[in-house]
């Protein structure tokens, strides 16, 4: 609307408004990551430790034959039952970012469905990758405890 202050006309072609800082906490930086003088900077802080996340859910709630996707503060993990334990692993295959929770389960391993590489679900290493294939950093997995209420509780990383 013409004169609203700041509100850009439809019409108004993308190039004229490239160099409009984008507003990021308390500074701001241009289109490129630049930071724009005039602006106070950004206070970089590391976060504090999130400590344990409560996914909400207690043991009866998962599938064993088809974990689902959890959005975490750590990542993205999917919830497997391995040797009567629980554990939380990484849900991307380090290959290509194929959706290990998707994948074929054999043992203690996880089987990625678009390449076949296998993972161990015990300690996240790679058990199995074609020949000539790089070494992928293993899967990071959680450790999962039930909290007083009956819940899965996922403790941060570590290290």
């Amino acid at each position: 609307m013409p004169g609203s202050g700041g509100e850009h006309e439809p019409s108004t072609p993308i190039h004229s408004r490239l160099n409009e800082p984008l507003l990021v906490g308390m500074g701001a930086i241009s289109r490129w990551g630049r930071h724009l003088e005039g602006y106070p900077r950004a206070v970089s802080e590391t976060p504090p430790d999130p400590g344990p996340f409560d996914t909400g859910l207690t043991p009866g709630d998962l599938d064993p034959e088809r974990p689902e996707p959890i959005e975490t503060p750590f990542g993205t993990f999917a919830l497997f039952e391995c040797e009567g334990e629980i554990v939380a692993v990484e849900c991307w295959c380090p290959h290509m970012q194929g959706p290990l929770f998707e994948g074929t389960r054999r043992g203690n391993e996880v089987i990625c469905p678009w390449h076949a590489w296998r993972f161990s679900l015990e300690d996240g290493s790679c058990r199995w990758a074609p020949d000539g294939a790089e070494q992928p950093d293993p899967l990071r997995i959680l450790r999962t405890l039930l909290g007083p209420t009956g819940t899965l509780l996922l403790h941060p990383p570590e290290g």
